[in-house]
């Protein structure tokens, strides 16, 4: 799997790298992880539409909820 940093793919989509980190940030890229306060774009990852978008993010926050459920000490 090939992985691009947000100035290689912003080249690639033809738009600026500050507005691909705008978009990861919103979630309307999928899939891509920050790493180190970096972002990393994955070679299948596509723009989604605002509907997906919507999906996406529910999915992500139920990840994060099941996340935060540890028991505390």
């Amino acid at each position: 799997m090939q992985l691009f940093s947000v100035k290689e793919a912003a080249e690639r989509w033809g738009i600026s790298d500050v507005w691909l980190r705008e978009l990861c940030r919103k979630g309307r890229v999928a899939p891509c992880d920050k790493v180190g306060g970096m972002w990393l774009i994955y070679g299948n990852s596509v723009l989604l539409d605002p509907h997906e978008r919507h999906e996406f993010k529910a999915h992500k926050a139920q990840r994060n909820i099941v996340a935060r459920e540890k028991p505390r000490l």
